[in-house]
């Protein structure tokens, strides 16, 4: 009789990762403060909406991250197949460029909820041990991805290098690439707030709408530190021109317009808390990879459009997010891996 052998971690792997555990503890817990403020702060300010969604991702994070400790395919095949029935209601709104067509009415919106498709699908595929699953996973994943490309939304085409980078690059640079895409947010955040501040850039004209916007957003929150200036659409003055124009084009910027420093400050800091928990995961779990995609994918748009208003999107992100996660977890008992680690090649 065949006998079976459960794959053991190498001491030094299962050490390291426990030694990580405990010395990360406190910023772990500085992490769940962050939480707090984006939900108590928000509150106090009349923000019950802000503070709604941060409890609806805690959510979403919790259970994912829960389910994943049983079957980490689970949560990516449930969000793979509704966005598969999505497609299948509304095929053509999804394929159209027209702005009011497809899911949420609003073309970047729908793109950015399909990247996170695509990433939900390349999770499945590192999850799966069947080479079928693995091979229908990623077909799945490259037909979300022309959602899209077709969509018009530029800058949702350009965050699927995250997803495409997550399931190409070696295992052996996965902390390195989880660390690059936290870097490329920082990034994209400190261009947006220093175009805003200047009111251009080279070849960007100084009447386009969305540099105003970010400049005025600035203002706000340099008139309102503590507290915010309240709703965006109320206090900026090009919010009146028409409705697009009632949302600050960056979140993270209309967060501190709204609610101060504090709230702008705990979104950033919880953004780069999540990469690094992830790029600690990538250790036991190639699903931390796909995670930080999802993450960057996300957290880089918001730099450029008001994607997170759409609860969906920051929801998804935050379900595969806590898979990822959940995954690393639950392969490690003492220096034991409890399930064997798929590999991802096809």
């Amino acid at each position: 009789m065949s006998k079976t052998v459960v794959p053991q971690v190498p001491l030094d792997v299962g050490r390291s990762f426990r030694k990580s555990t405990r010395y990360t503890s406190v910023f772990d817990r500085a992490g769940l403060v962050a939480i707090a403020v984006l939900t108590i702060w928000p509150l106090l300010n009349g923000g019950w909406r802000t503070s709604g969604l941060v409890i609806a991702c805690v959510g979403a994070f919790t259970f994912s991250r829960l389910q994943s400790s049983n079957n980490s395919w689970i949560i990516p095949a449930f969000l793979v197949f509704g966005l598969a029935m999505v497609a299948f209601i509304d095929l053509g709104g999804l394929l159209s460029d027209e702005a009011g067509r497809g899911p949420f009415g609003y073309s970047n919106a729908k793109a950015a909820m399909f990247v996170q498709g695509s990433a939900a699908a390349v999770m499945l595929a590192m999850a799966a041990g069947s080479t079928m699953v693995r091979r229908l996973a990623l077909g799945v994943a490259f037909a979300f991805a022309i959602v899209p490309l077709v969509s018009g939304s530029v800058m949702a085409s350009l965050t699927l290098a995250f997803v495409v980078g997550s399931f190409v690059l070696p295992r052996r640079w996965a902390r390195h690439a989880v660390t690059s895409f936290g870097v490329l947010f920082v990034v994209a955040l400190i261009a947006t707030t220093a175009v805003g501040i200047a009111g251009a850039a080279p070849g960007v004209p100084n009447d386009d709408r969305r540099v105003t916007l970010w400049g005025e957003a600035v203002d706000i929150l340099a008139e309102n530190p503590v507290r915010g200036g309240g709703a965006f659409s109320e206090t900026s003055a090009t919010a009146a021109s028409d409705a697009d124009a009632s949302w600050a084009h960056n979140e993270f910027l209309q967060l501190g317009s709204e609610y101060g420093i504090l709230a702008l400050a705990a979104a950033v800091f919880l953004v780069l808390w999540l990469f690094v928990r992830l790029r600690r995961a990538t250790v036991m779990s190639t699903l931390a990879l796909g995670g930080a995609a999802a993450v960057a994918a996300l957290a880089v748009h918001a730099c450029f459009d008001y994607v997170g208003h759409f609860a969906l999107i920051p929801m998804v992100c935050a379900a595969l997010v806590g898979t990822a996660v959940g995954a690393a977890e639950s392969r490690v008992t003492g220096t034991r891996v409890v399930r064997p680690l798929h590999s991802t090649p096809i």
